[in-house]
């Protein structure tokens, strides 16, 4: 759906903003799954949820700025089953060009 870097298949219609956009909205359709390929391994995003900068919006409708996170689910024996990954992780990922890259499920080992 979204991939910024790379010699193939590039998706040049997408900016990170609205391709975050079509993603919330297809995890929102019961018919649609995706398969986030990260480092070196697999993952299917199942959900997301947008965090509030100001802790007075907390429990608000509407806030004005919001931080996105995606919802996870990993399939690996050695990790928890769903993991929380801001929307801005995810993309520091995606360009990153090899040989750096960076391990979302490890983010404190940097790029």
């Amino acid at each position: 759906m979204y991939k910024p870097k790379g010699y193939k298949n590039l998706t040049s219609e997408y900016t990170p903003k609205t391709a975050l956009a079509a993603l919330k909205s297809g995890l929102a359709k019961p018919n649609r799954a995706y398969i986030y390929h990260c480092y070196n391994h697999y993952m299917c995003p199942v959900g997301f949820e947008e965090t509030p900068l100001q802790k007075t919006q907390v429990f608000k409708k509407e806030v004005s700025e919001s931080e996105s996170w995606l919802i996870v689910a990993d399939q690996s024996k050695n990790h928890p089953t769903f993991h929380c990954i801001k929307w801005e992780d995810v993309l520091k990922d995606l360009n990153c060009e090899n040989p750096e890259y960076l391990d979302v499920r490890h983010l404190y080992k940097g790029i």
